[in-house]
Parts: C-alpha cells; sequence; structure tokens
C-alpha cells in the first residue's frame, strides 16, 4: 500500500522551514528543513522599508522543497500547503506577474498607515477588529500610489505572502479569510469584505483574489513547477492561512476559553472566543480561527525571540542556542534579583511606539555577583511575564477564565525550563507541544477533511507534555512579576525625559 505525505511550507518572521508529514498522522514530521531568507533593505537609514527577490525567494523556497521531496517518491506527496508570516505581502500585475512580493518587516507604509488611524481609527477597529493601519492592505496600496503612480496602476491583486506563493505553485490566485483579516480587509462580525470602510479608503475591492474557505485545495501544482520540485503533478495546493493561526490550530485551541502562545520570533497570545471581542482601548485584535466558527482575542508580546537573540549574542558563546539552558539553570528563580525590560510586555497594538528599557541590577555590583547566568535567566523570565500580562488582558478584556492548561508553541517549547518557567509564572498547567506547530497546523488543513479537524485535533493534544507549576517556584515569581510591572512602567516614563 502507498504512503501518502503532506508536504508543508512555512514562510516564517525569520525562516523558510518545509515538512513533511504523514497525511494519517499530520502532527508527526519524517522530515523537516529550514532556510534562512535574504531581505533587503534600502541603503537610505530613514527608509522604513524592505523586500525580497522574486527569483531569490523562489529559488529558495524550491531548492528546499526539492531536497525534502527527494526523501519519498514523488507519486506520495498528494498535497502541498502552505502558511506564512502574518504581515507578509504581495502584489501582482494583470498578467499574474509580481510587482513587489515583502516581508512583515517592511514598514514602508507607516506614513499613510498613521494618518488612516488618525481619519479612521475608531470606524475601522470597529469593524475589522484589527490595528495599526500600517500593516493592511489599502495603506501598502496607497503607498504605491503615492511614492510610484505608474506602478500602482498596474496593480491587479494585493495578495498575503502564503497567497502568493500558492499562486507560484498553482497558477491560481486565491486567498483564505484569516489572511484577508490580518490584510485588514475582513469584517469578522459578518465574515464578509467591510465595504464602507474600503470605499472611504480608496481601495478597490477588485483587489482581493478568490476568497476560499482554509481547507479548500487552490488547484493542482503546474506542470512545470511539479518538475522543478519534484514531486506529481497530481499534487494538491492548499492555502493553510497565517503561522500564527495554523499553530494555534495544532495546539487543539478550538473551544471558547481555551488558551495560547505561539511564542517563536514574537509571543501572540491568543484567546478563543465564541464570537469577535473588541478592546475600547484597541490594545488587542480580533477575528476568525481556523476552526469554523470559533474566533480568538490577541495580545502580543512583542518581539520575544528577536530580543533573546540580542542577549545570545551579547553573551556570546556560553549563550549559544545549544548551551542556553544549562546556562540559565546555573540562575536561581528571579535571577539573583536581576530584573530584565527589554521590550517584551503586552503591547497596546493601537499605539505600537518606542519606549525605554533595560536590566536592574542591585548595587554595588562589586559586593553583589552578576553573572552571565543572571543576565540571560532575566532576558527569559522577561518573555514569560510579558506573556503572563498579555493573558491577563485577554481575560480582563474578554471577562471569562482560562479553559484547561495553556498551550505553549514555537521555538521557545524547545526549551524544558522555559516550560518550567512559564507555568510557575502562570500560576496554571502548560502544555508543551511541538516547536513546529505552524507547519502540523498546516499539515491538518491540508491532509485532513475539515469535518474531521476536531477528531484529528484530539489526537493531536495527547501529543503535548504537561507541565505543572512547582509551588515555591509560583510563590517566588510572583513577587518576581510584581517587581518586573513596577521597573518595566517606571523605566518606560524615562523615553520623554531622554
Amino acid at each position: 500500500m502507498q504512503n501518502s505525505y503532506v508536504l508543508t511550507i512555512d514562510l516564517g518572521s525569520s525562516k523558510l522551514r518545509v515538512s513533511l508529514h504523514p497525511k494519517e498522522k499530520p502532527w508527526l514530521i519524517v522530515e523537516t528543513l529550514a532556510k534562512k531568507y535574504r531581505v533587503y533593505k534600502p541603503l537610505d537609514p530613514n527608509s522604513f522599508s524592505s523586500h525580497f527577490s522574486e527569483a531569490e525567494l523562489w529559488q529558495r523556497v524550491s531548492s528546499v522543497v526539492s531536497q525534502i521531496s527527494k526523501k519519498v517518491r514523488k507519486e506520495e506527496i498528494i498535497a502541498i500547503s502552505v502558511t506564512s508570516q502574518r504581515g507578509g505581502f504581495a502584489l501582482l500585475d494583470s498578467q499574474g506577474k509580481t510587482i513587489h512580493v515583502a516581508p512583515n518587516t517592511d514598514l514602508r507604509a507607516v506614513f499613510e498607515g498613521i494618518k488612516i488611524d488618525q481619519d479612521y481609527g475608531t470606524t475601522l477597529y470597529g469593524l475589522t477588529g484589527h490595528v495599526p493601519a500600517l500593516f493592511f492592505a489599502p495603506s501598502k496600496v496607497q503607498w504605491w500610489k503615492n511614492n510610484h503612480p505608474r506602478i500602482a496602476k498596474r496593480i491587479s491583486k494585493a495578495s498575503s505572502l502564503g497567497s502568493w506563493l500558492t499562486y507560484k505553485l498553482s497558477g491560481e490566485i486565491s486567498i483564505v479569510p484569516t489572511d484577508l483579516s490580518e490584510l485588514g480587509l475582513l469584517d469578522p462580525g459578518t465574515m464578509d469584505l467591510p465595504y464602507q470602510i474600503l470605499k472611504s479608503l480608496e481601495f478597490d475591492k477588485e483587489l482581493i483574489p478568490n476568497v476560499l474557505p482554509e481547507g479548500t485545495s487552490v488547484g493542482k501544482i503546474q506542470n512545470s513547477v511539479a518538475d522543478l520540485l519534484g514531486v506529481s503533478n497530481q499534487a494538491e495546493i492548499f492555502l493553510a492561512g497565517p503561522d500564527t493561526h495554523t499553530s494555534i490550530l495544532s495546539m487543539g485551541n478550538i473551544h471558547s476559553g481555551e488558551g495560547g502562545v505561539v511564542a517563536g520570533w514574537s509571543g501572540p497570545v491568543h484567546l478563543t472566543t465564541q464570537r469577535p471581542i473588541f478592546d475600547k482601548l484597541h490594545r488587542t485584535i480580533t477575528g476568525p480561527s481556523l476552526f469554523p466558527k470559533s474566533f480568538y482575542l490577541e495580545a502580543n508580546s512583542g518581539a520575544i525571540g528577536g530580543t533573546l537573540e540580542v542577549i545570545k549574542t551579547l553573551l556570546g558563546g556560553r549563550a549559544s542556542s545549544s548551551k542556553f539552558d544549562r546556562l540559565i539553570a546555573k540562575s536561581r528563580r528571579n535571577s539573583n534579583y536581576v530584573v530584565s525590560s527589554l521590550g517584551p510586555h503586552a503591547y497596546n497594538l493601537s499605539m505600537p511606539a518606542m519606549s525605554m528599557g533595560g536590566m536592574l541590577f542591585p548595587t554595588p555590583i562589586t559586593h553583589h555577583q552578576i553573572l552571565p547566568a543572571h543576565i540571560a535567566r532575566a532576558a527569559i523570565e522577561n518573555v514569560a511575564f510579558a506573556i503572563k500580562q498579555s493573558l491577563d488582558l485577554c481575560l480582563e478584556i474578554s471577562q471569562s477564565s482560562l479553559l484547561g492548561p495553556f498551550g505553549l508553541s514555537g521555538g521557545f517549547a524547545s526549551g524544558g525550563i522555559f516550560c518550567q518557567i512559564l507555568a510557575d509564572v502562570l500560576n496554571r498547567p502548560v502544555n508543551q507541544f511541538s516547536p513546529f506547530g505552524s507547519s502540523i497546523g498546516s499539515a491538518i488543513i491540508a491532509g485532513v477533511d475539515r469535518s474531521e479537524w476536531g477528531t484529528v485535533i484530539s489526537e493531536v493534544k495527547k501529543q503535548a507534555r504537561l507541565i505543572e507549576p512547582d509551588v515555591r517556584g509560583v510563590i517566588e515569581y510572583k513577587e518576581g512579576f510584581e517587581r518586573w510591572e513596577h521597573f518595566s512602567s517606571d523605566v518606560g516614563k524615562l523615553i520623554d525625559t531622554l
């Protein structure tokens, strides 16, 4: 009997990852390979823009896919499922040629977004559940109109990064509701386009690709692409949606009140809800989840992975990824009273402004020894505190309680010590899932009929490792969290004086 596999492509924030999953057990990964991107930025230090080279990005994708596809017979790969970073964006002309493709670090539309927020902020949030507008398709298209009007006239379709890749694979340009929502193009209350605001923003709805439900095939792979990638020309192409959402699906958060964090480059905390939930202060975002008839409320902890990478670089070889857990294990809880406020916290998403931060040391440091282990642990405790703050914000706004253990996926799920720290800080059990949740969720969407997602997700939940909070850790981190909140609040105010 022939085996069947789903090949997943994750265009994540920090790297490209291709994985191979058995169709019958999509939570398993039999092969995986990652490769970093090359992102281009202008020489002008005042520019906020960045972009991919279309040819180079496609070459990297095809190279990694072809390496993975060689592990099995080409006819055994029955589907290719694409998930991608939120905020990635692409523009196509009427001939299907790529005008522009960029990662979520492309902030060229920041001023267009600010103007839209100023003119339509309350209305826009009330209709889309999302902020800030600089990440929205209307802001990005407006930038092209303002800066390159001739090129702007050629724009025929505006899409997510994942939508662009499924087009390259299948020749069909489509988009799914969760991607639409992240681009500010969906009213989660009606699950339709927010026609009123799009008209006000002079955004032509014809720029939006064909909308398909998640779990629907975009089409079969193009013959020429199948030959290039080493797969059968019968392989179906699926657009799984944003990688944050596929990770949440892989944790089985499908019931109202279930929560989790995708702790990778950034730290979005999701609470599953029965309906869209809006915050009157616009601190959080809301929209549809991948699982049918469910929604989410999100508070974001910021660039948690990026922050940790900076600390690892500063500490040198002793803090490399392979040694990091051993390093932080050398420090006691609360890091010998070193307090870290390096950026991660529950962001007000309507005002993601610069602030001030740093590390607080007991002085004189000549009498209170500070070691690399203390600095490393303080940084990772900062991440755990930020996740708690984000979860608390979600529970406050939703006026609900957390149902069951808190889910953890993403790169931080690969370290055992962080999982225990998080359980102690939250004072609740943590389900430690695979760090490759985005790939697993993507495989479920392509390999399992939509009506069977719930059954498969129940199996996926059984794969999690349950981490119980430690009583002493809970007591010590209650004090540590309060100390961190006070320090973060006070040091943040220095932006007004420095």
